[in-house]
């Protein structure tokens, strides 16, 4: 394994950067919904291979869902007056509450009787663990880097190469 000592450039692409978070996500996924299997009788999924491709799914759909509700939270964020901004926090609460109905139906539609999330409230509680590790896991990887805030790939003017520097455990941009 590769140690890192000293002044070096860490270069990690924009498809990189995304690879490897989904992955982190999803293998916190899988470790959150199978510790649901193992400590609540509503939960049911027969197999370790189809918890991986239930926290797959899951993944996918939350990120559908996540975009969804931000995108239509920027737009009425963006128009002007108080009707418009209560018309959009309603909306985005309204693709949030939702969309766990969806969840249910998807995961049953796909998986059958091979996975059960449960009822609704298992499922917004499960979603709700699933979010709070993952932010867990990226906090922990930031602080573990030395980063107080992520580096955002927007916040770079390279498109194609996300660089920065290793000095002494501290990560800055490059350039």
């Amino acid at each position: 394994m590769r140690r890192f000592d000293g002044d070096e450039l860490v270069v990690v692409t924009p498809r990189q950067y995304r690879f490897a978070s989904a992955v982190a996500d999803i293998l916190v996924y899988l470790v959150v919904l199978n510790l649901w299997v193992e400590f609540a009788e509503e939960v049911i999924i027969d197999s370790f291979a189809v918890s991986i491709l239930t926290a797959v799914l899951l993944w996918s759909m939350l990120e559908l869902i996540e975009g969804s509700a931000h995108r239509a939270g920027a737009f009425f964020a963006a128009q002007e007056g108080r009707f418009a901004h209560a018309v959009g926090w309603i909306l985005v609460l309204t693709i949030l509450f939702s969309s766990k109905f969806l969840i249910i139906g998807v995961v049953g539609a796909v998986f059958g009787d091979s996975a059960v999330l449960g009822h609704f409230i298992e499922v917004v509680l499960i979603v709700l663990t699933m979010m709070i590790a993952r932010v867990a896991v990226d906090q922990i990887y930031q602080r573990l880097g030395g980063v107080r805030e992520p580096l955002r790939l927007s916040d770079l003017t390279e498109p194609d190469v996300t660089a920065v520097h290793v000095t002494d455990g501290e990560i800055t941009r490059a350039g």
